[in-house]
């Protein structure tokens, strides 16, 4: 029974030493885990180099590291990358933790003559070309116009009601690798 703990202990391993990567790679962590892995190879070293019996074990064994091997080939191509500059999402959650770090603006007033969104045409076509951008650029099926200016029009009241605004502004954001759309309610 020590060699299925073995093997059990290094499957734990290894998905900690994965989920410490993926933390490197967007930037939560500063260094990468090296004494984990190192840890985690030697382990799987270990535990190729002795004789199993038990199939079940066996196939464990080779499915952990088979695993490992995938997943250092993506890590060791992943910093490559990063070295490189050549890395998109971690350029893209720089670039938001940056965002973040920066005081947000103050809020702009709008002229009492222009028109709110609900009220133009002019506005939604606008939302509507950020909205098509930002889905070409996730990669995501393009909405009909239509179909995102009737969901403007149907929330915008509703929006305002809930949030006793006078107007809403709505904005395109991109969270998760998604375009959305973010109401704004402006008092």
């Amino acid at each position: 029974m020590a060699l299925a703990d073995d093997i059990t202990a290094l499957e734990k391993k290894l998905l900690q030493l994965k989920t410490d990567y993926e933390q490197y790679f967007l930037g939560y962590q500063k260094i990468a885990p090296e004494k984990l892995r190192v840890e985690v190879d030697k382990l799987v070293r270990l535990l190729t180099g002795q004789t199993i019996t038990n199939t079940g074990l066996k196939f464990r064994l080779n499915t952990v590291t088979a695993k490992f091997g995938s997943y250092k080939t993506y890590w060791d191509r992943t910093i490559r990358e990063i070295e490189d500059g050549r890395y998109v999402r971690d350029k893209f959650k720089m670039k938001l933790h940056e965002a973040e770090r920066q005081p947000p603006p103050p809020p702009e007033q709008a002229p009492e003559n222009q028109p709110t969104v609900e009220a133009s045409e002019n506005d939604i076509k606008r939302i509507y070309e950020e909205y098509v951008k930002a889905r070409q650029d996730t990669k995501e099926p393009i909405p009909k116009f239509e179909a995102l200016a009737d969901l403007i029009k149907k929330q915008t009241p509703i929006i305002k009601e809930k949030y006793k605004a006078s107007a809403v502004d709505f904005k395109v954001v991109i969270e998760d690798r998604k375009a959305k759309l973010k109401a704004v309610p402006i008092k």
